[in-house]
């Protein structure tokens, strides 16, 4: 049983028991709550990085095709650019907030701003992972299902000969199993590294709420 586990059981067998268990439980509730902003704020550096080591990765490989389908689309290297950099404003914009979120928890004196601001960080990282992964659900689902009909109509013999609406719905729908899978491996490392900090500080407003009716 941890510190924290330890004094909620103490402070909760009698109605009496003194304030300071109550002010002890309450810093080790905005001690734990800290710790957790702070590293869902290193996670989304780390994240940052990451995606732009990627990207000059993937810019400067010499092995990549020398006719990228994405060029066959119109003006498809300026969506593809417009589309990196709203990726790179959300990511920075998340950095920032949560940044921002940690230097203010740190500096909360009650416990109801100790509640606002476990509030609004919780709120922060879902609607963050929310345009993630709807973001990058539309941008793959368009360029695998894309690519895959440039692939087919290149491969296959008499391609014209095919019902278009046929080909179209299966494209469709294997892309967006595709995608789903997809999303769904991203859903899942969101949840293993954001998630166990959301629990966290979900359980840690709980206990603030319970200090604050008393």
């Amino acid at each position: 049983m941890n510190e924290l586990d330890l004094l909620k059981k103490n402070w909760n067998k009698t109605e009496n028991y003194p304030t300071f268990s109550e002010e002890k439980i309450y810093a080790m509730l905005h001690k734990n709550s800290s710790s957790a902003v702070k590293w869902i704020f290193i996670i989304s550096v780390i994240e940052l990085v990451l995606a732009i080591l990627l990207n000059i990765y993937f810019s400067i490989d010499s092995n990549k095709q020398e006719i990228d389908f994405l060029s066959k689309i119109k003006h498809g290297e300026l969506i593809t650019n417009l589309l990196t950099s709203i990726s790179y404003l959300i990511a920075i914009t998340f950095v920032f907030l949560t940044f921002r979120a940690y230097r203010l928890i740190q500096t909360n004196t009650s416990t109801k701003a100790l509640m606002s601001s476990i509030f609004k960080v919780r709120k922060i990282v879902k609607l963050y992972i929310i345009i993630n992964l709807s973001l990058f659900s539309i941008l793959h689902a368009s360029l695998f299902g894309y690519g895959l009909y440039l692939g087919l109509k290149e491969h296959l013999n008499n391609f014209n000969s095919f019902n278009p609406y046929t080909v179209y719905t299966i494209i469709s729908i294997f892309s967006l199993v595709i995608t789903a899978i997809v999303v769904g491996i991203f859903w899942f490392i969101y949840n293993l590294f954001y998630g166990r900090l959301l629990k966290k500080l979900k359980k840690n407003y709980e206990e603030l709420k319970k200090i604050d009716h008393r």
